[in-house]
């Protein structure tokens, strides 16, 4: 693994063998992400929204390879009310009728 990767790392878990990569922190320094790896490792053992106990999990570190800022902004439609939904798929509509091919007919 690059230890001197401009963009950061993610530190996480798979849980007994998933190929599902749970994210629970992110950092810019290699040295932090070891650091929390091993917190992790040692004191966390259910998961952080359930409080289900974890089943057998790897706890790994994982360069990122893009443009953090995707990772910080999330999801552009999550935490969107009605009209600001309505107002980001009227602004994006031009791209879907160019991938689709689709003509939307209010």
């Amino acid at each position: 693994m690059r230890k001197n990767n401009p963009y950061g790392y993610k530190i996480g878990y798979r849980e007994n063998g998933s190929l599902l990569f749970n994210r629970l922190f992110i950092t810019r320094n290699y040295n932090h992400a070891v650091s929390m790896r091993n917190f992790y490792r040692r004191y966390i053992k259910q998961e952080r929204d359930t409080k289900r106990p974890l089943i057998n999990p790897f706890w790994e570190i994982l360069p990122i390879l893009g443009n953090p800022a995707h990772y910080e902004k999330g999801n552009p439609c999550r935490n969107m009310g009605r009209a600001a939904l309505l107002t980001y798929f009227l602004q994006n509509i031009s791209l879907i009728n160019f991938l689709f091919g689709v003509a939307i007919v209010a």
